[in-house]
């Protein structure tokens, strides 16, 4: 199932304003770590971003899909990653969160179902 790292921007320690050139290394390095992982970025911090209801505190929610939360947490743990990591991690605060997508044609009705199925299963279960 595919999964997805949603990073919550929720405050700049880097001055972006003052040097616009800051983010170059970030920027020119980040895709590459994904590759031997299957991930890419499905929407990045800087795109429009509409609240429909309630409050976002963030300046920013940037989304990157992976095939799998093994291969999610693989990448966010790998050495690769590493040095881009603290870096990001040098210059704001950020929220990461990893969630696990539904597989291809599940509908909640479905994924309900299947959740019912499986609480009986282990009710019968001695």
């Amino acid at each position: 199932m595919p999964a997805y790292i949603v990073t919550l921007w929720e405050e700049s320690l880097a001055p972006w304003s003052t040097d616009p050139t800051e983010l170059d290394r970030y920027a020119d390095q980040i895709e590459a770590t994904f590759v031997p992982y299957g991930g890419r970025y499905v929407r990045l911090s800087e795109h429009p971003l509409e609240v429909l209801e309630g409050e976002l505190p963030v300046l920013g929610v940037g989304i990157t899909e992976f095939p799998s939360m093994a291969l999610a947490r693989a990448w966010y743990h790998s050495e690769a990653y590493a040095s881009l990591r603290e870096w990001r991690m040098a210059r704001g605060r950020f929220s990461l969160l990893l969630l696990e997508g539904l597989p291809e044609g599940a509908t909640l009705r479905s994924t309900a179902l299947a959740a019912v199925e499986q609480a009986r299963a282990r009710q019968r279960t001695p």
